[in-house]
C-alpha cells in the first residue's frame, strides 16, 4: 500500500498549548508522509482555510489543539481513503475515562438520542464504519481529500457559531461554559437551517417548540388543565429513566444526580439559541423589507422666484 501524505491541521488560540503535537510525533505513519500545520488565532473555520491553503498533503485531517490522537489514527484513516472511493473519513470526539467527573458526564449525556440526537455519533462510539452526514461527523476529527475540500470550498466562515470547535471535554470547566456552548450551537443551527436546510432539520428546532410551551404554559391550563404538565412529566421521566441506566451501565451511580440537570442545560440553552437566532434573523430581514418599500426621502428643491409688484 502507499500511503498518501496527511496534513494535520490545529487550530489554536495564541499562545497555546497544542496537546495534539505529541500524540501525533508518536503516531505510526511514515513521517516523510506527514505535515502538521497549526494556525493561531481566534476564527477556527478562518484559520482551518488557512492552513490547508499552505497545505501539501493529499488528505487533510482536522483536529482540534487538545485532540489525542491514538497510534494508529492516521494509518486507519489512509486504509479508508486506498479501499475505498469515500471523500470524507472521520470519527467521534471521545472522552477519556480519567477526565474529570462532570467531563464524562457530559459526554454520556451527549452521546444518548436524548441529549444529540443523531448527533450522538459525533460524542460516542455508534456501531461500525458506515456511510454518514454532517450530523454524525465532528470537525476535530475529520479528514477530507484536499481537491474535495477545495471543491466545495472550504469551511463556511459565516456559520462559525456551529462550527464544531469546542470538544465536549473543554466543557468541563463548568456549567456555564456548557450552557454558553449550547448558546451558541442553537445560533448556529438556525442560520444553517437558513441558508441550507438539511434533511430531517425540523426536529432541530424541538428545544424551541419545548420553550415555546413552557412560556404559554399558564394560557394552555386554563384550557387543558392538568393535562398541560403531561409533556413536561413525560421528558422528566424520560430523562430521568435515561440518567438511572447510564449510572447503572458505567457503574457510576452518583451521575443520576447530575445527569437531568445536563440534559434540561442542554435543550434549555439550545432552544433559546434558535429563538434568539430567529429573532435576530428576523429584525434583519425586516429592517431590508423597510429599506426595499420605505419611499425617497429626497427634496426637490425648486429654483427661486422673485415677484415684482406693478
Amino acid at each position: 500500500m502507499t500511503w498518501p501524505k496527511i496534513s494535520v491541521i490545529i487550530p489554536s488560540r495564541p499562545g497555546a498549548a497544542v496537546q495534539a503535537l505529541p500524540t501525533l510525533r508518536a503516531a505510526d505513519y511514515p513521517p516523510k508522509q506527514l505535515e502538521v500545520l497549526v494556525m493561531e488565532g481566534s476564527c477556527p473555520p478562518s484559520q482551518r482555510n488557512m492552513a490547508a491553503r499552505q497545505a501539501s498533503g493529499d488528505v487533510l485531517y482536522f483536529l482540534d489543539d487538545d485532540s489525542l490522537v491514538a497510534p494508529d489514527t492516521l494509518q486507519r484513516l489512509a486504509a479508508h481513503y486506498h479501499v475505498s472511493s469515500a471523500h470524507v473519513v472521520g470519527g467521534p470526539s471521545l472522552t477519556l475515562e480519567d477526565e474529570p467527573f462532570l467531563s464524562r458526564c457530559i459526554a454520556y449525556a451527549l452521546g444518548t438520542r436524548l441529549g444529540a440526537w443523531t448527533m450522538r455519533a459525533r460524542y460516542a462510539s455508534v456501531g461500525r464504519c458506515r456511510p454518514a452526514t454532517e450530523k454524525e461527523l465532528i470537525g476535530c476529527n475529520l479528514s477530507l481529500r484536499r481537491d474535495v475540500f477545495w471543491a466545495v470550498g472550504g469551511f463556511r466562515e459565516d456559520l462559525f457559531l456551529n462550527e464544531e470547535t469546542e470538544l465536549v471535554n473543554r466543557l468541563r470547566r463548568s456549567l456555564a461554559a456548557l450552557a454558553r456552548q449550547f448558546f451558541s450551537y442553537g445560533r448556529g443551527r438556525l442560520r444553517q437551517i437558513v441558508r441550507t436546510f438539511p434533511r430531517g432539520g425540523l426536529v432541530f428546532l424541538a428545544p424551541a417548540v419545548g420553550l415555546v410551551y413552557l412560556a404559554l404554559s399558564p394560557m394552555l391550563w386554563r384550557v387543558l388543565g392538568s393535562c398541560t404538565l403531561l409533556p413536561a412529566a413525560t421528558y422528566l421521566v424520560l430523562a430521568l429513566s435515561i440518567s438511572i441506566y447510564i449510572g447503572l451501565r458505567r457503574h457510576m451511580i452518583a451521575c443520576v444526580a447530575i445527569l437531568p440537570l445536563l440534559f434540561g442545560i442542554i435543550h434549555v440553552c439550545y432552544g433559546y439559541g434558535l429563538i434568539y437566532e430567529t429573532i435576530a434573523q428576523g429584525t434583519q430581514f425586516a429592517g431590508r423589507l423597510l429599506d426595499t418599500i420605505r419611499p425617497s426621502q429626497a427634496i426637490t428643491r425648486l429654483p427661486k422666484t422673485t415677484s415684482v409688484e406693478k
